[in-house]
This record gives C-alpha cells, sequence and structure tokens, in this order.
C-alpha cells in the first residue's frame, strides 16, 4: 500500500518536473524579433485603444441618483455618501466623454437637480442643496441650438486651452 503511494507521489513529481522543464524551454528559447514596422503597427494599435478607452459612454435614462453617484464613484474612484434627502431621477444625453471630464459634468449634472458634493476628508458626500425661488438653467452640449430666451448652462469640451487657466481669465 505504501509502495503505491509513493510510486503515486513519485509520479506526480516526475509530471510537475517535466511539465515545468517543458514550459521553460518555451519560455527560454530565443525568438526573433519582430520586424520594425509591426511593433510601430501594434504601439500605433495600443494607443488607438487606449485613447478609446479615455472615453466613456455618459449617457442615461431615468436613473435613480444614488445609482448614478454610484456609478461616477466607480469611474472615478471616489468614495461616495449620498444623504437621505437626495432622491430623484437623472436623465443624461451625451456623446461619450472624457474620462477626466466625467467628475466636473457630474457635479453639474447634481446641481441641475438640486444636489451638490460635499467633500470631508477622503470620502464625498452628496446633499441636497436649499430649494431655490427659481429653477437652475438648463444645461445644453456643444452641438445643441441655443434657445432664443432665459437662461441657459452650456458645456464646452476644451482643446486648446486648460481650464485652470481659462478660469483665470475669466475672473473679474
Amino acid at each position: 500500500m505504501n509502495n503505491g503511494r509513493a510510486s503515486l507521489w513519485l509520479t506526480l513529481g516526475l509530471d510537475v518536473l517535466l511539465a515545468l522543464g517543458v514550459s521553460m524551454l518555451g519560455a527560454g528559447g530565443a525568438e526573433p524579433a519582430p520586424p520594425a514596422g509591426k511593433v510601430a503597427a501594434e504601439q500605433e494599435a495600443a494607443t488607438d485603444r487606449s485613447s478609446r478607452e479615455s472615453f466613456v459612454n455618459f449617457s442615461f435614462d431615468q436613473v435613480d441618483v444614488a445609482s448614478f453617484v454610484k456609478l461616477v464613484g466607480d469611474m472615478t474612484g471616489r468614495r461616495f455618501v449620498v444623504s437621505d434627502d437626495v432622491a430623484g431621477k437623472i436623465t443624461v444625453v451625451s456623446p461619450m466623454v472624457r474620462r477626466q471630464d466625467v467628475y466636473p459634468l457630474f457635479l453639474s449634472i447634481l446641481e441641475s437637480v438640486g444636489c451638490s458634493v460635499v467633500r470631508e476628508g477622503d470620502v464625498y458626500r452628496v446633499v441636497a442643496l436649499p430649494k431655490r425661488e427659481t429653477p437652475m438653467a438648463p444645461v445644453i452640449g456643444p452641438e445643441e441650438a441655443i434657445p432664443p430666451d432665459g437662461l441657459i448652462t452650456k458645456v464646452f469640451r476644451l482643446e486648446n486651452v486648460s481650464a485652470s487657466d481659462l478660469r483665470k481669465a475669466l475672473e473679474p
């Protein structure tokens, strides 16, 4: 009985060593370097992939505010706590958004439904804003037509200037 067990362990051990030896031979074998054109094409494809991956779909239809906050928390890595008095549904129709633009757009959308974010250390609290006598101006995208009357909030995608530089230029 013990000989059978010892023989089984010896067989298993040899199988493991054989598998390791084969994998090491495959890993250690020299492979020819790919042609320079192929390397450039692979790098370009990786760059295209990363630029596509830096954009996210930011369109939502009647999503609960708490679910919207959770989704943005997952996208940005921020921890949010939603106050009990925050409720409602959010609809956003938007083209693909750069990942770095998600949080500023999120803040604007929350404000449009009467909420704000208060930072407390590493936690961001989503709270209801005090009721206003006048409603928040509607938020429109860069391609949408400007209505002939009333207030609006228009979202622009900056291309040749940083948001902080533009803010400094616009402040009195």
